[in-house]
This record gives structure tokens, sequence and C-alpha cells, in this order.
């Protein structure tokens, strides 16, 4: 972080100098700042370059977690991992990795039925989580699907009714409306 930081100094800097060697008509400093500026430029871009992981290790281990959760509620779950290779920054990895574990054990707690009740929905035994990780538009897109039961908006509406979130009655809001309470702070 230190290192990122004071390369961040080092390009505002060589800006600076950039800007003055202009003013100043001498070709020699122009070119030698221009060159200056290219060479910081690439050392930024390789520093920010370390700082990228795959999410390979962060993905991977959720194959323990659901494979301990389905066990313990005797569900029958399979995990399919795509987009390990994408990369990260460290930081963000950190600050996402208990999130993902709280998305994946909803999908194992309240998504994916037991098997009984996957037979009865004409639905094979075996449950999936899927984890998809790409790259879309500059943005790095995480994305956890499971083919469970789905959400119940009118239980999710019960709830938000009954923590006073929502005022309105239940054919005023569409489900989509309903689902965004999930993702209110304390809602559970």
């Amino acid at each position: 972080d230190k290192l990122i930081n004071l390369i961040g100094e080092m390009v505002i800097s060589v800006s600076r100098i950039t800007m003055i060697a202009q003013d100043t008509n001498n070709k020699d400093i122009i070119n030698s700042t221009g060159e200056l500026n290219r060479i910081s430029r690439d050392l930024q871009e390789q520093i920010m370059m370390v700082r990228m992981v795959p999410l390979e290790s962060t993905f991977k281990r959720f194959y323990r977690v659901v494979r301990d959760l389905s066990n313990s509620q005797k569900k029958n779950i399979e995990l399919h991992i795509s987009g390990e290779d994408t990369e990260l920054d460290k930081t963000m990895i950190e600050q996402i990795a208990d999130p993902l574990k709280h998305m994946v054990r909803n999908s194992v707690d309240h998504g994916i039925e037991g098997p009984e009740d996957r037979k009865k929905a004409g639905k094979p035994e075996k449950g999936n989580i899927w984890m998809r990780a790409f790259q879309e538009e500059g943005n790095v897109v995480i994305e956890i699907e499971d083919d469970g039961k789905g959400i119940d908006a009118n239980a999710v509406y019960k709830k938000a009714t009954s923590k006073g979130l929502v005022k309105k009655s239940r054919d005023q809001l569409s489900d989509e409306e309903i689902f965004s309470f999930l993702f209110l702070p304390g809602f559970s």
C-alpha cells in the first residue's frame, strides 16, 4: 500500500515537472521529462498488477463450505466454479470474502431444498450452486446462482412489513421492489 501511495505521488510530481519543462521550451528537458513520465506510468501499472490476484483461492475454499453445510443439512449439493482465473485487487478480495460466504450459505440454507422436496418438485435430488467471475466493461462481476426454490416474495414482504420498512400493500409492489429489501442493513 505504501509503495502504491509513493508511486502515486511520483506520478503527480512527474506531471508537474513535465508542465514546467514545457514552459522552458528546452527540447532536451521536454524529451527527458516525457521519458520520465512514461517510465513512472509503466511502473505504476506494474505495481498495480502486483496487487491483482486470481479469485481461485477464494473460490476454491467454498467447496469445503458447501460440502460441510450440505452434509450437516442432509442435502446433496454440488458447487460449480468458473472464472477463478479472473483477477481482482487483493484488498477487494479480502473485503468480499465474508459477503460471498454469506451468500453461498444462504443458497445452501434457504435456496436448495432437501432431496425429498426436490423430487416432489420434479428436480434431481442433487442441487447445484454456481459461482462465476468474469470481466465486463472494466468491472469484475461475481455471480452466485442456485437451482433451488427461489426467494419467496410474500415471506420477504411479511418480514419487511414486520420491521416497518414498507407501508404499501403487497399488490402495490413488484417482486423486484420487495426483493430490494433483502439488501437493507439488518434485514435477515
